[in-house]
């Protein structure tokens, strides 16, 4: 199935208007499904948040609101001042039975956040509003993107992660750790979840996380071709007869034997031509020729005048008669 342009750009006014319908007020832990309250439970604890702390059998800490200070710490009497930035709900009430063992035998402490301050996560890259969004709480990867205004049509088919390692690892099948060693990256296939196939891969994204959705590698095919237009390189290799087979296959009047390549090159400013005989390809007489990103595959009119590079370069500049043809990844 491919995915049009239209349709991703649906998909992210979808998910604008979604994060818009929802009370700007932070959520309160009486109103949470079990899985948000099981990962407020693990998501740690930041510089304004409001937490409720309540101790079995002890009068003396009051059951009411308490917000983390600018220093990240709370106090409470009794146990005396606590660093509760950095901590999970269930760390902090750790560290509380600990300071209270001296006057309970067996502490029972329950700590729940009851409001969430502002926390940053960046978004980059082909999304409507990049940018630092500031959000309350817990959110997963739809939920952030839904912030940045949703996925623009140049979107490509994967987003990248990038996460402090002290923040803790990434829970993703394939991820790195970076040149400094500071960060872990991953990356997760975008569509499946749009298509409610890998609800598993809508991770949750802590604070200063980065969110970055890279631009589609595009090949365009241009010329006597059934559906001429712009491809998404979506594998690691594909050929020309692999982009032809995508665009329909040649049309009645293409010169088979006078196909070009135009590639772009480093440090240059024309293209890169390369002659591709496909006749010769299809008797396996010629080796395939593989294409990069950003290729242009121009199959001639037979009999007729080459078109120019520029002009080519010209026709997938302004946009003219170019559609956009996407993979189902």
């Amino acid at each position: 199935m491919q995915l049009s342009p239209a349709a991703i750009v649906a998909c992210g006014v979808l998910f604008a208007g979604f994060a818009g319908q929802q009370s700007p007020a932070p959520p309160s832990t009486s109103n949470l499904t079990n899985n948000q309250e099981a990962a407020h439970r693990h998501a740690r604890l930041a510089v304004g948040d409001v937490i409720s702390i309540r101790v079995l059998d002890m009068d003396e800490i009051p059951d009411h609101p308490i917000r983390i200070d600018d220093s990240g710490a709370i106090d409470l009497p009794v146990a005396g001042r606590l660093v509760a930035a950095g901590q999970t709900t269930a760390q902090l009430e750790a560290e509380i039975r600990g300071r209270l063992r001296s006057f309970l035998k067996n502490p029972s402490v329950t700590v729940t956040v009851t409001e969430f301050g502002e926390e940053p996560v960046a978004v980059a890259g082909e999304v409507v509003s990049p940018g630092i969004k500031q959000v309350h709480g817990p959110k997963n990867l739809m939920e952030v993107l839904a912030e940045a205004g949703g996925l623009k049509p140049d979107a490509g088919p994967t987003v990248r992660i990038t996460r402090l390692r002290a923040e803790g690892p990434l829970p993703l099948p394939d991820t790195h750790i970076d040149a400094t060693g500071m960060y872990v990256v991953g990356e997760i296939r975008i569509r499946p979840i749009l298509a409610g196939e890998n609800p598993g891969e809508n991770i949750n994204i802590l604070p200063h996380d980065l969110v970055t959705v890279p631009a589609a590698e595009m090949i365009y095919v241009l010329g006597e071709v059934v559906r001429p237009g712009a491809y998404e390189l979506s594998t690691a290799r594909m050929s020309v007869l692999d982009a032809l087979a995508l665009a329909g296959g040649s049309a009645r009047n293409a010169s088979s034997s006078r196909a070009r390549v135009l590639r772009a090159v480093a440090g240059r400013s024309d293209r890169m031509e390369f002659q591709v005989n496909l006749d010769r390809i299809l008797a396996g007489k010629a080796r395939e020729f593989e294409l990069q990103p950003q290729d242009i595959f121009y199959l001639p009119t037979n009999k007729a005048k080459v078109v120019s590079t520029r002009a080519l370069e010209a026709m997938i500049g302004t946009g003219s008669s170019i559609a956009v043809f996407r993979g189902s990844r």
